[in-house]
């Protein structure tokens, strides 16, 4: 199950009106921790999920703003995730932010990628994280 922030509504499946939240995703809590802590001066609601399975789970439940998730991950990684998120129409345009330790340039040829995943190396710089959010979540209020 999920875990979500002290934000969050009782129920991580349904949004608060009118805002549509955040998904962070990786198996690693510690890196959970940190991504909360840098996304929380948005003050918008973020879930949690642990892998690429729970994050599909979650999708047929509600609707997200954005996605930022680990690449390497256990069952699903972050490519695979991301394609499977984006073979259902209501989440084709979903904004997906992939963070890797790898080198982003070389990331290209892997399979499973693809142009519409953004790419940002760890460790990610809480300003620039915060910015790319910031731009998913006003492209997905004027989408809607």
């Amino acid at each position: 199950m999920s875990e979500t922030s002290m934000r969050a509504p009782p129920n991580p499946a349904f949004a608060a009106p009118g805002r549509r939240g955040i998904l962070i995703v990786d198996d690693d809590p510690d890196d959970l921790l940190a991504l909360e802590a840098t996304l929380s001066p948005l003050r918008e609601e973020i879930v949690r999920a642990r892998d690429g399975v729970e994050v599909l789970g979650l999708l047929l439940q509600r609707s997200f703003a954005v996605v930022i998730m680990d690449l390497l991950m256990p069952r699903l990684n972050g490519f695979e995730t991301g394609t499977l998120i984006r073979q259902r129409e209501c989440s084709r345009d979903l904004p997906i932010i992939l963070l890797t330790g790898f080198d982003v340039d070389g990331l290209g040829v892997l399979p499973g990628y693809s142009p519409d995943f953004e790419l940002m190396s760890k460790p990610v710089s809480p300003e620039v994280l915060r910015a790319r959010v910031l731009a998913c979540l006003a492209r997905r209020a004027d989408a809607d």
